[in-house]
């Protein structure tokens, strides 16, 4: 039997992100996106509009 791989997504300065004139945060909203539906919907693809990410944990850093 193959084992699964598995992913590790790491992100530095997790409180980095500046709000854009929206008032959004976009690479926070693609993270919540990720943790909430299990994947990112991609807007060029007709076949598969979504894309399921499996097999991955995140580690994260924040500066003081």
């Amino acid at each position: 039997m193959i084992p699964a791989k598995t992913n590790l997504l790491f992100i530095d300065d997790l409180n980095l992100p500046l709000k854009d004139p929206y008032e959004t945060q976009p690479p926070l909203e693609l993270l919540q996106q990720l943790l909430t539906s299990g994947g990112w919907y991609d807007t060029d693809s007709k076949d598969l509009p979504f894309k399921e990410i499996k097999n991955v944990q995140i580690v994260a850093a924040m500066g003081v």
